[in-house]
C-alpha cells in the first residue's frame, strides 16, 4: 500500500510541460516575466517546443530580460528543431539562412 501511495503521489507532483507553458502565460500577463521564464525553461527542458519558442521571444524583444540577439536565435533554433514552424520561420528569416527542416 504505501508503495502505491508513493507512486500515485509522484505522478501528481510531476508538471506537464504544456502546464508549464500555460502557467508561463499567467505569469506575463501579471508582467512577472522572471517567473515566465523560469516555467518556460522547464518546459524547453521537457521538450516543449513553444517554451523554447517564447524564450527566444523574451531575449529578441527584450521582455524582462536584456534583448539578445544571440540568445534568442539559440532559442528559436532549439524550438524549430523540437517542430515549432514559427520557431523556424524566426531563426531562418533573422539569420538569412534558407535552410529547411532541421537546423543544426
Amino acid at each position: 500500500m504505501t508503495k502505491m501511495i508513493l507512486i500515485v503521489g509522484l505522478f501528481f507532483s510531476v508538471e506537464s510541460s504544456a502546464d508549464l507553458v500555460a502557467d508561463g502565460y499567467k505569469e506575463i500577463r501579471d508582467q512577472n516575466y522572471t517567473n515566465a521564464r523560469v516555467l518556460w525553461s522547464k518546459a524547453c527542458e521537457k521538450g516543449n517546443a513553444v517554451g523554447c519558442y517564447n524564450i527566444g521571444l523574451m531575449y529578441d524583444y527584450g521582455d524582462g530580460v536584456e534583448s539578445d540577439r544571440k540568445t534568442a536565435d539559440y532559442f528559436y533554433k532549439k524550438a524549430c528543431n523540437m517542430g515549432s514552424d514559427r520557431g523556424c520561420y524566426d531563426y531562418v528569416n533573422r539569420t538569412d539562412s534558407h535552410s529547411t527542416g532541421t537546423l543544426e
